[in-house]
């Protein structure tokens, strides 16, 4: 026999038998409604929870482990990049709320100069979820396409997949080099400064989550935004 109401739950231990209360002894959390447990987590880890169903005389135990991920990346000095798969739009995340409200393209959202070392994380949301890709190390790159002659430069080195779930990220390195850069920066010679603002687009190739349908390895390319790039004048 079984008595549910809106935020209670009871059971009978044998058939026929009045239904007795389940209790619980969660440490800050509600047992509210059948398999539904309420309370901030304020820590990432694994906890056991142990439930009892007691009629007062006899006592049944049941033992749940429950596990907690940490849902954002530890705050860093690397770049933060989010970029929006739906829209192809890359942004630059410069405060705690996720925002993907698109810039004016024509805006850099990035500055740096030349031989700079470019350290960035990379997340790939859809829908308001960060998505979990499956792929292998060096399969992101930072490419940047304004130069002269006109092509396309990939200035990063090594890339890696940082944890699981909502906290996976893409960390990344690029090299901002002096003489990949050297023709362009030399075509903005300007008494105000020599810098220009560079098409960069972000490339990723991840494996097929569909397995046959398709090939095995499918590339996607970012919305074009722009990088500043400014001659480092202490060289």
């Amino acid at each position: 026999m079984i008595s549910a109401a809106t935020d209670a739950f009871q059971l009978a231990l044998t058939p026929g038998s009045a239904p007795e209360a389940l209790v619980s002894d969660i440490t800050a959390g509600l047992l509210y409604r059948p398999g539904y447990l309420a309370g901030p987590a304020n820590t990432p880890g694994v906890a056991e929870v142990r439930l009892i169903a007691n009629n007062g005389a006899d006592s049944a135990e049941q033992l749940f482990t429950i596990g907690i991920e940490a849902a954002a990346a530890v705050p860093d000095a690397n770049a933060d990049l989010v970029w929006d798969m739906a829209t192809g739009s890359v942004i630059a995340q410069t405060s705690a709320t996720l925002s993907l409200t698109p810039l004016d393209r024509d805006t850099p959202i990035l500055f740096v100069k030349e031989q700079d070392d470019f350290m960035a994380r990379v997340r790939i949301v859809k829908s308001g979820s960060v998505l979990d890709l499956s792929m292998a190390d060096n399969a992101m790159k930072l490419v940047l396409k304004e130069l002269e002659p006109e092509n396309k430069v990939v200035i990063t080195d090594v890339s890696t997949k940082l944890g699981a779930g909502d906290a996976t990220s893409y960390l990344l390195h690029a090299k901002f080099d002096g003489d990949a850069l050297a023709g362009s920066l030399s075509n903005y010679e300007a008494d105000g400064g020599t810098f220009y603002n560079a098409l960069a687009e972000i490339e990723l190739t991840y494996t097929n989550p569909f397995g046959a349908f398709g090939p095995t390895d499918l590339v996607r390319t970012s919305r074009t935004f722009r990088i500043q790039v400014e001659r480092d004048l202490g060289e």
